[in-house]
């Protein structure tokens, strides 16, 4: 999934991207933190959802003493994901594979839970959260950047850019390493 931000962006090998993604999420995971993913409530979230949620058990370090929660968070995630349900002929191919070696919907997660309050979010764990807005600028994914912004442990994990005025496009600009500040 693209859009054209990203048009004169080189491309990435796919399986090199996931990996990047659960090694950084492991790596926050082991120091006890959260990851807060903030997505697009219909696109994007689909193609992370489906990535988590399949790699969770080769990739998500877990264990009974150190569990860990995934959390979808938008005002529709129920709906968005029955209406993904009902699609999959209009999907990748590799969607259709998972689909056809097995004949269980790609979108019933097992790992990830559909909820759409913050209130559902049990912090006394690790979890990660995919979360709309994208920009951070407002919705859930804003009140959970001023939550999970009070400890250093947790972690933002950007898919996308977004325009130049956003709360995310203006962390990632003044970051010069992997970790940034932020007042909240």
């Amino acid at each position: 999934i693209v859009n054209s931000q990203q048009a004169l962006s080189p491309a990435t090998v796919r399986k090199d991207r996931d990996l990047g993604l659960f090694n950084s999420i492991n790596h926050t995971i082991k120091s006890g933190g959260s990851i807060l993913i903030p997505v697009d409530s219909a696109l994007r979230v689909l193609e992370l959802a489906f990535v988590l949620d399949s790699g969770w058990k080769d990739h998500i370090k877990t264990s009974s003493s150190h569990p860990v929660k995934a959390y979808l968070l938008t005002n529709q995630s129920f709906r968005t994901l029955e209406f993904a349900k009902g699609m999959l002929e209009w999907m990748s191919s590799s969607i259709m594979k998972v689909f056809d070696a097995d004949r269980t919907n790609p979108f019933e997660f097992k790992h990830i839970n559909l909820i759409h309050s913050i209130d559902e979010i049990s912090f006394s764990y690790p979890s990660i959260i995919l979360a709309s807005s994208c920009s951070l600028d407002f919705g859930h994914s804003h009140a959970l950047l001023q939550q999970l912004g009070k400890s250093s442990s947790n972690c933002i994990l950007a898919p996308l850019e977004t325009g130049s005025n956003s709360i995310l496009s203006k962390l990632l600009s003044s970051a010069k390493s992997t970790e940034i500040a932020i007042k909240v």
